[in-house]
């Protein structure tokens, strides 16, 4: 399982004297169980003194909702092509991660163009396996719930799941990620739950991001789920699920 899929952006730059400025980003792709982020810029028809440099930044569930930018990469100031690769292996509550170009004068105060096009793709990243959106009834005992199909275990070593939870009322109890083997391909044969993490209850609108280890050297195929109860008066609400496998 390896992340190989290769996102692309290209735009115009304009350089100016107030620092590194962000100037067009790369689509957001998956980071969990990525330990390198390898991009490739193209700069064409850099004026005198324009500096461009790749930057990068993850989000942990949402990219609407992303962390900051990290240390910018090589500044680069020719016309050529830059291959320059950047360790993300310590991101490991982020699901996604997006590479993007900026730029700055290196000196002067003149804005100064350019034009850039930047590659990114992800070394060692894993994939996603399930999504689902899941309406969260009242029990007032534990439920059980399978999301998406049965996946290959063959090498999967860790799984995220990446909730966005809206229109809670009263009490999600225990949110819990839980995971089961199928020892061969039949899917009517599970094994049992098993949990990988528990969260705080939830009373409203939020963001889960959780990821634990799995063994699954006697399992040809997986499943992730999802378990809670409820309390309080008519709980409900509406639960967004992905869930990523890594084998690293």
């Amino acid at each position: 399982m390896c992340m190989s899929k290769i996102v692309y952006a290209e735009g115009q730059v304009l350089a100016r004297a107030n620092g590194d400025v962000m100037q067009f980003a790369t689509p957001w792709m998956l980071l969990y169980g990525g330990s390198s982020l390898v991009t490739g810029l193209d700069v064409r028809a850099a004026e005198a003194n324009a500096g461009l440099r790749v930057g990068w930044r993850t989000a942990d569930i949402l990219g609407e909702r992303p962390n900051a930018w990290q240390t910018l990469g090589t500044q680069r100031t020719a016309n050529n092509e830059y291959l320059e690769s950047f360790d993300v292996s310590a991101e490991t509550s982020s699901l996604l991660v997006q590479a993007a170009v900026f730029a700055g004068l290196t000196t002067g105060t003149t804005p100064k163009g350019a034009f850039a096009r930047l590659w990114a793709a992800q070394k060692d990243g894993g994939m996603v396996v399930a999504r689902q959106r899941v309406e969260l009834l009242p029990s007032s005992t534990t439920v059980s719930i399978p999301i998406g199909a049965p996946f290959s275990a063959v090498g999967v070593t860790g799984l995220m799941a990446a909730i966005v939870f809206y229109g809670v009322q009263g009490t999600i109890v225990s949110p819990s990620f839980v995971w089961r083997p199928y020892t061969i391909g039949d899917n009517r044969f599970p094994g049992t739950w098993s949990t990988i993490t528990t969260g705080s209850n939830i009373t409203g609108d939020g963001l889960l991001n959780t990821s634990g280890a799995i063994t699954t050297t006697s399992a040809l195929m997986a499943q992730a789920g999802f378990q809670y109860s409820t309390s309080g008066s008519t709980p409900n609400g509406v639960a967004d699920v992905i869930i990523a496998a890594k084998t690293s």
